[in-house]
């Protein structure tokens, strides 16, 4: 089964806003953990630097691609319709943007990095074709690869802002995100509460810098990056 996981973003090159010399290390990492993750979303769901391993595909027998035959070496092969040979040899990466493919095996044999190729998000097979089978069996192609969209120096500069606020919240000092009081009857004691999700789904967080890359990155509000199906396409099966 593919396991994600996400690196830390190095803000040494920034002038961070707050101190963080005297907090806790662990708590100083989660709370940019928290900024980088609400980024991601607010980003629709693309920036960051993520690295997936043993994630498995099924390349499935299609019409343009299933005539095997037998080669040289004597292992079976899919062959292909004659002008779709391109076709048989490629399939995309399920996560996206793809940064790079740090690993590709084979019916659990590690190929040489001039084996494939990375155009875009396609994994391009070098010299014949990836092996193809029905979809209920073993998954035969296992990659490890990063993704998500590098942060750039404005990236930091929002990271470091969204950071030291849940920092401030978290100590009790004033902080400047959204909370969910709208209004507040004081003499009558009563408060009126906002969804604790509205101001991330609007992508809005009251914070300058971070509302400004959220603009620039993502400025039609996009929740996730867009998705178009293929019965063509390879299935992720792991």
């Amino acid at each position: 089964m593919s396991q994600t996981s996400a690196a830390l973003w190095d803000l040494s090159t920034i002038v961070v806003p707050c101190d963080t010399a005297a907090i806790d290390p662990t708590i100083v990492d989660n709370a940019q953990s928290a900024a980088q993750q609400l980024m991601w979303a607010l980003s629709g769901r693309r920036a960051g630097n993520f690295t997936t391993v043993n994630e498995l595909y099924q390349p499935t027998r299609r019409s343009v691609c299933a005539f095997p035959y037998k080669a040289a070496d004597g292992q079976w092969r899919n062959g292909y319709a004659p002008g779709y040979g391109s076709e048989c040899c490629k399939f995309q990466i399920e996560q996206q943007p793809v940064q790079a493919v740090t690993a590709v095996t084979v019916q659990g044999v590690l190929l040489d990095a001039a084996d494939y190729s990375l155009e875009g998000s396609t994994l391009l097979r070098i010299g014949q074709c990836w092996p193809s089978g029905d979809e209920c069996q073993v998954a035969p192609i296992s990659i490890d690869y990063t993704w998500g969209l590098p942060p750039t120096a404005f990236a930091l500069l929002a990271c470091a802002e969204l950071m030291c606020e849940f920092l401030a919240g978290w100590s009790g000092d004033i902080c400047r995100l959204p909370s969910r009081v709208t209004s507040i009857a004081r003499q009558g004691v009563t408060m009126e509460l906002d969804s604790p999700t509205e101001w991330a789904a609007i992508g809005m967080t009251g914070l300058p810098t971070v509302d400004a890359w959220v603009r620039t990155v993502n400025p039609n509000g996009i929740v996730t990056r867009s998705r178009f199906y293929s019965p063509d396409l390879t299935p992720r099966v792991g």
